[in-house]
């Protein structure tokens, strides 16, 4: 991965770039909790290779839908608002 960034006008790249986003983003970071989770998950993937540590297997015999990441069959129908509406009086 080539990193490329442009602090105070100053052109980086490669790892002096990487380092300086990386840092930004860290201090942009809410809480010191926050920090060193985010600050070892950077540590195990640059460890591990830079591979994803955790794959998603949930969808693997599969092409996903958005219904399955979205619970779209959540809310009511729309029968179901109508009659909720004027139950409610509101229509």
């Amino acid at each position: 991965m080539l990193a490329v960034a442009k602090p105070l006008g100053v052109p980086l790249s490669g790892p002096a770039a990487q380092a300086v986003t990386r840092g930004y983003h860290m201090l942009a970071l809410p809480r010191r909790t926050t920090q060193a989770r985010v600050g070892a998950e950077w540590l195990l993937h640059a460890l591990a290779g830079g591979g994803e540590l955790i794959r998603l297997g949930f969808l693997a015999q599969r092409t996903g839908t958005l219904a399955d990441f979205e619970h779209t069959d959540a809310g009511l129908n729309q029968e179901e608002t109508t009659a909720a509406l004027t139950a409610a009086g509101v229509i």
